[in-house]
């Protein structure tokens, strides 16, 4: 574990309607040194989350029930007023296409990761996007 690493004792938000998605990514973020990370299953749920606290980072699956991820980056985004329009968001998601990465970053993404991937390509996401 490095001792620099940018996101040792950074709060995260994992949203991902996958229970063993949300709690791999925990683990490889604790093990990369993070602090408290909590977990919201959709973008509606993650709004809400976001309304009560602060995250340093979000990690955001694209497909999911009641509000999908790329429609939550938009609504984060685009709301400039609030200070989590700042917080850097990574797409972690089985959408793969080149139009799907274009898509993502035109909405507003920090890094965007295919699933599966390995914990190295993760972690070199978050560390890129805490920078």
């Amino acid at each position: 574990m490095d001792r620099d690493s940018k996101i040792r004792g950074k709060s995260v938000l994992i949203v991902d309607d996958s229970l063993q998605m949300q709690r791999l990514v925990r683990q490889l973020l604790e093990n990369a040194g993070a602090g408290d990370t909590m977990f919201a299953s959709n973008g509606l749920e993650a709004l809400e989350l976001l309304r009560r606290r602060s995250f340093d980072l979000i990690i955001a699956d694209w497909k999911m029930p009641e509000m999908d991820g790329l429609t939550f980056v938009s609504k984060i985004r685009a709301d400039t007023a609030k200070p989590y329009a700042r917080i850097p968001v990574i797409m972690l998601t089985g959408q793969s296409t080149i139009n799907d990465v274009r898509t993502a970053v035109a909405t507003g993404i920090n890094g965007y990761v295919i699933k599966p991937c390995s914990p190295k390509a993760l972690i070199a996401q978050v560390e890129k996007a805490m920078s």
